[in-house]
């Protein structure tokens, strides 16, 4: 997800030694703009890919060598494959990795606003520091136990989800169940994120009181 941090200069420093992996798997599509999929199995030694996933079926394979670079189904799981690597390597080419620094530092600073955004809220709890694009929170409001938490998350990221204006993912943590929120797209800004915490405020009071318009129930106190 984060490999991309290795082409900003402001937070190369949170993946040093990436250079010096065997191997690595990049999700281009997670920061760099690209569509899903837009995934990579990076080989120092490429070679080493034919070794991760041969295949032997002589209806598939025949003449060229062992290791021809051009015939992919020989080191990858699908004989049939779209040319991925054009939706990284074109917009490199056309923009620069300057241009795709920014983007990726662009989101990192974004969620870095978003968590102190939520450090200031005394209703929303940030399980830690973002090091990359990545905020994991939830809402804790002085009304709700500790046994109700983990519901609450889940009913009130249904809501929102359902409504269609934000999308949530949640995820376990050891302290329990926190809405999760990856920012990729360029353009969500911080007053997004600022209507996405009002909203929730909104939704868990509506699921306390039972109001029109949200699943009551579950977190009902």
């Amino acid at each position: 997800h984060g490999a991309a941090a290795a082409l900003s200069p402001k937070y190369a420093h949170l993946v040093k030694g990436i250079d010096r992996s065997d191997s690595l798997v990049w999700d281009a599509h997670k920061l760099l703009l690209a569509p899903a999929t837009t995934s990579a199995v990076l080989h120092r030694d490429a070679s080493l890919g034919y070794e991760a996933f041969p295949q032997e079926a002589s209806y598939l394979f025949e003449g060229a060598g062992a290791h021809d670079w051009k015939d992919i189904g020989r080191r990858t799981l699908e004989c049939t494959k779209r040319m991925t690597a054009l939706r990284l390597y074109l917009p490199l080419k056309l923009h620069g990795e300057a241009f795709f620094a920014a983007c990726v530092e662009r989101q990192f600073d974004l969620a870095r606003d978003f968590a102190r955004l939520l450090a200031e809220q005394p209703d929303f709890e940030l399980f830690c520091t973002p090091e990359s694009n990545i905020v994991c929170w939830r809402h804790r409001p002085s009304w709700a136990s500790q046994e109700t938490l983990d519901d609450l998350q889940d009913a009130v990221r249904e809501t929102i989800n359902r409504s269609g204006e934000f999308y949530l993912t949640r995820t376990r943590l050891p302290s329990g169940v926190h809405l999760r929120s990856a920012l990729m797209h360029p353009l969500t800004t911080l007053e997004d994120l600022a209507a996405l915490v009002q909203r929730i405020r909104w939704e868990a009071e509506a699921l306390r009181e039972g109001r029109p318009g949200a699943s009551a129930g579950a977190c009902a106190q």
